[in-house]
């Protein structure tokens, strides 16, 4: 099954917008959430499109441990740990992603309603905190092997195994309670 790919419009506009980000000339509310609704929008679609991966993998995997029914149902399951193991540091960076997007987004509400130049310095730091989610977010897409799922434009670097590791975990901590189903778009 081949999955859809984000359009490179969509890319491109989210690249130039973000590139902005930290640069807050104008009103630094109004650019932030500018940037904030495009990578909304961004992460919104691509949510589906790796979630529609992981279950296409996982079924093709389990149709080949088990070509022909009855199969042994702890062989099965055996094949459906590992393979939510392989996507856990996707579904924990995709969480980490969230996370960093809605606190960045209530900054933005409660800035809305200060006085804008007192909110430059926190508005710098949690769009900067987004971009680091996202990179990790991105990080775990290569580790995995599946850079065409990634939804950010441009050519980026990591260190990848740190990429599968839980944000503020310790290196030999990753948290793989967080199933991709189980987590939502930003």
């Amino acid at each position: 099954m081949r999955t859809k790919s984000l359009g490179f419009w969509r890319r491109l506009l989210l690249g130039v917008t973000l590139g902005a980000l930290l640069s807050c000339s104008g009103s630094a509310v109004q650019q932030q959430a500018r940037a904030l609704d495009i990578s909304a929008r961004l992460f919104n679609a691509a949510r589906p499109v790796w979630i529609a991966a992981y279950e296409a993998e996982g079924e093709r995997l389990l149709h080949e441990a088990c070509p022909a029914p009855p199969c042994a149902r702890a062989a099965l399951e055996a094949v459906q740990d590992a393979h939510d193991r392989r996507w856990s540091p996707v579904a924990i960076t995709w969480e980490a992603v969230k996370v960093a997007h809605d606190a960045w987004r209530l900054e933005i509400e409660r800035c809305r309603q200060a006085d804008a130049g007192q909110c430059e310095e926190s508005l710098g730091r949690l769009g900067a905190a987004f971009l680091s989610s996202a990179l990790r977010f991105r990080c775990s897409l290569r580790a995995l092997g599946r850079t065409d799922l990634d939804p950010m434009p441009g050519a980026f670097s990591c260190d990848v195994p740190d990429a599968l590791v839980a944000p503020d975990a310790t290196p030999d901590v990753v948290d793989a309670s967080v199933a991709p189903d189980a987590v939502e778009a930003p």
